[in-house]
């Protein structure tokens, strides 16, 4: 169980201006976007201060401890909610919302919760690129109403809370003196209209969940752990806009290869004559099998080149069309001394020490 006490660092008695402060603090201390942030640690920050700032929340986790259900109140925090990934005046928001009653000038958006997966590739996808389908469980914006939550031919009327303008004005007083806040109406949604008749389908949401299949096209020479976004494919909301997919990559090991940069790096072991007298030799490459010629007298450690044979660069137009100029493959040998040698061979071997070899 997440103690958000503990995350926040604060009591359990602490005040409403206490867990503002210890958010806005840690907020700024590991918002994703600073150096030294950490997006895991922002998204726990960011929870906890959720479900503590509202009373009804607060009083529902000291209630039920590890039955706390943060869902239940409209707050799925399990997601990314996009603040790792915005300025940061956006993720402060509340926080200049509950001292001024705006937010630098900005009305906020609605925006949808974003979603985040793991996609598993092979090296040689991951080096020329793939695309790839994944099915998506997500809220979607409701077929049958487009997403309004109004039945087909319904009528709309102006909302009698709010006038019609979305919003609610509410004064309260404070150091500043008479503060005005303005909040989006609960009746129509921020909508200004209540229709007569809701969506059947939705029952008025304009949101339900919906399995989809979503196109995924990992680029040119992605790196493990490297993130793909797509914009606009995460879950929808109502009156905004959808959020995104943030898919993290993670690349299988090759059984030979090794990357570094855009070359790619291999051990290769031969034998004692081989290296005396050179020869050739097959080594797996990202093209298939390739035949190399080792050369007469190589000597342990020493790396052979062979060009245009590592990871390509991502296309200048496009970052999922491979450009002409690739990396190198570089091939690291390795020679096999002999553990015991036969009298035949020890006597070779003499004869070569006696010629100064």
């Amino acid at each position: 169980m997440k103690d958000y006490y503990q995350i926040l660092g604060i009591a359990r008695n602490a005040s409403k201006d206490d867990i503002k402060k210890a958010y806005r603090d840690l907020a700024h201390k590991y918002h994703p976007d600073k150096k030294g942030g950490s997006e895991e640690r922002f998204k726990e920050i960011n929870e906890a201060y959720h479900a503590l700032a509202d009373d009804q929340k607060r009083a529902q986790y000291d209630r039920f401890g590890k039955n706390f259900d943060q869902t239940a109140w409209g707050g799925d925090f399990s997601g990314w909610q996009g603040q790792g990934f915005e300025d940061f005046g956006g993720a402060m928001h509340d926080i200049f919302e509950d001292f001024f009653g705006f937010s630098g000038g900005k009305n906020r958006e609605r925006r949808g919760r974003d979603i985040a997966l793991d996609l598993e590739v092979s090296f040689e996808e991951a080096a020329f690129g793939v695309e790839r389908r994944v099915l998506l469980r997500k809220i979607a914006a409701c077929e049958i109403c487009g997403g309004t939550g109004v039945a087909a031919g319904a009528k709309e009327t102006t909302c009698d809370r709010c006038k019609g303008s979305g919003t609610i004005h509410s004064t309260k007083r404070s150091l500043f003196g008479s503060i005005t806040r303005l909040a989006e109406c609960t009746a129509c949604r921020g909508r200004g209209k209540i229709p007569e008749r809701v969506c059947e389908t939705c029952h008025g949401k304009g949101m339900l969940p919906k399995s989809g299949e979503v196109v995924i096209e990992v680029p040119v020479g992605i790196k493990d752990g490297e993130m793909v976004h797509l914009e606009g494919e995460g879950e929808a909301m109502i009156n905004g806009t959808a959020g995104d997919l943030y898919v993290r990559i993670h690349v299988r090991p090759h059984k030979t290869l090794r990357r570094v940069g855009r070359d790619l790096t291999m051990k290769l072991d031969i034998s004692l004559s081989e290296a005396l007298l050179g020869g050739d030799r097959e080594v797996e490459t990202l093209d298939g099998t390739l035949k190399i010629k080792i050369p007469v007298g190589v000597t342990e450690g020493e790396v052979l080149k062979v060009r245009g044979k590592g990871i390509p660069a991502a296309h200048a137009g496009s970052p999922f069309l491979g450009g002409a100029n690739r990396g190198d493959l570089l091939i690291e040998i390795h020679v096999r001394y002999p553990q015991k040698l036969s009298p035949r061979a020890k006597k070779l071997v003499e004869e070569l020490r006696d010629e100064g070899w």
